[in-house]
């Protein structure tokens, strides 16, 4: 966020809030019925709103992001356990120019999502973009950054939280993510950042992937121009999954560059290559004879192992007057999910807001992603999720929106399968210029 290398890095100016409601009706199909369900989910009531708030001053940045969605299946055709589903998910961060060369940053995202929050997760079904709306897209800003276990570096990015972004079972998840930041500009041209997050995850009837990360970082950044930027740097993660297979160290280096093609277009790449030092535990059923000799059905083993992973993340962002479009790919070390347990994770977020007449305007956000199990050798969960709401203003700030998203999972070795469509429509408020308020 802050940097005092740009010269227009703290520009104050007012301060804007922009609020939205939406109410809808939608229709599921499912193609295959999802774990928790008796049967296919028909029909819904859907309400959700949030608000979003952005302020400059002279040395500081702030932005504020809420979202709240609740649905209620009508019908006993519903089949599912409970008629009232709701996510909330909010997200702050600060940026201070403390002198001229000392920058702070602080950042935060957290919430409670019903079957995860995030581009790949099952929240996305709720309300059309349900939650999203507000994150990024509806709110006229996108968030960015690059995302590590259990945080992000460069801002919080609720599309990929590396926490409850995949999770599969329709069960609430809890979760946050804290992270500060401290910049010293050591040259005219040359920054030095260090920080860490601290972050955690509590899922409902799943105790046995709750998680606690910690994570500290140092990044050397050099502007090479107005446009071009170098940086390579070092991370140390520890993962523990507080009721399951322990704790695993991640440390690693990693380079890469930013290039802003244009006023309103910015590209970034990394690579980065990192040790994972961890410890699982493995039952190994015994033969009926020897079970009878030792008068043990089974045997706990603990086991180590020690691997180099090398990932990376490519990112490409356009903003518009009245939104934006974004697209980032990654391959990481992540905790891994509702069903996996610490994974190399890889996919693609892609996320878009267009105004494209004075009175329509299209949304739309998608997320590809893969989790290969490390502590579950061969487990894999796939995962797709996207979806396209369009909207036409009537009067003012009410507008008729209308879209369809879609998702697909699948796991191995079982070969499970998930796919459904829901289609949606109704009505949508925000006032067209914010309000501005402070």
């Amino acid at each position: 966020m802050g940097d005092p290398r740009a010269a227009d890095s703290q520009v104050p100016g007012s301060g804007t809030l922009q609020p939205w409601l939406a109410v809808n009706g939608s229709y599921d199909s499912y193609l295959d019925s999802p774990s928790g369900y008796s049967q296919s989910v028909y029909r819904s009531v859907n309400v959700s709103g949030g608000l979003s708030a952005t302020k400059s001053f002279h040395r500081t940045s702030l932005i504020f992001g809420y979202g709240g969605s609740g649905s209620d299946y009508l019908g006993r055709s519903a089949g599912v356990q409970s008629d009232w589903r709701s996510s909330n998910v909010g997200a702050l961060a600060v940026s201070t120019q403390a002198t001229r060369r000392l920058t702070l940053d602080f950042s935060e995202v957290g919430g409670a999502a019903n079957g995860g929050f995030g581009a790949a997760a099952a929240g996305l079904q709720s309300g059309g973009l349900g939650v999203l709306g507000s994150m990024g897209v509806a709110g006229r800003f996108l968030f960015g950054g690059g995302a590590v276990p259990g945080g992000s570096t460069n801002g919080p990015d609720p599309l990929q939280n590396n926490l409850v972004d995949a999770d599969y079972y329709l069960q609430m998840s809890y979760f946050s993510s804290t992270s500060a930041n401290a910049g010293i500009l050591l040259t005219n041209r040359t920054m030095l950042n260090f920080g860490g997050s601290a972050s955690f995850v509590r899922r409902d009837g799943r105790g046995y992937s709750d998680a606690n990360s910690l994570n500290a970082n140092a990044t050397l950044s050099t502007q090479l121009s107005r446009r071009f930027s170098v940086f390579l740097g070092y991370s140390f993660d520890k993962i523990e999954f507080v009721q399951s297979i322990g704790d695993t160290y991640i440390q690693g280096g990693f380079a890469g560059m930013r290039y802003r093609l244009a006023p309103h277009d910015e590209v970034s790449l990394s690579v980065n290559d990192s040790y994972v030092d961890t410890k699982f535990v493995t039952t190994i059923a015994l033969p009926p004879d020897i079970a009878a000799l030792l008068g043990v059905a089974s045997i706990t083993s603990v086991n180590g192992s020690s691997r180099s992973y090398l990932g990376g993340r490519l990112s490409y962002t356009h903003s518009f007057q009245h939104g934006g479009f974004n697209i980032a790919c990654n391959s990481m070390i992540a905790p891994g999910n509702d069903l996996i347990l610490l994974a190399r994770s890889e996919g693609c977020t892609v996320s878009l807001s267009r105004s494209l007449t004075p009175r329509f305007s299209v949304t739309g956000i998608g997320g590809l992603r893969r989790l290969n199990g490390m502590s579950q050798a061969g487990s894999r969960y796939d995962i797709a999720n996207g979806g396209l709401v369009f909207a036409y203003r009537i009067f003012r700030g009410v507008s008729f929106t209308t879209g369809a998203n879609y998702r697909a999972a699948e796991i191995k070795p079982s070969s499970q399968q998930t796919t459904d469509v829901v289609a949606t429509a109704g009505l949508y408020w925000s006032p067209r210029e914010g309000v501005h308020i402070f």
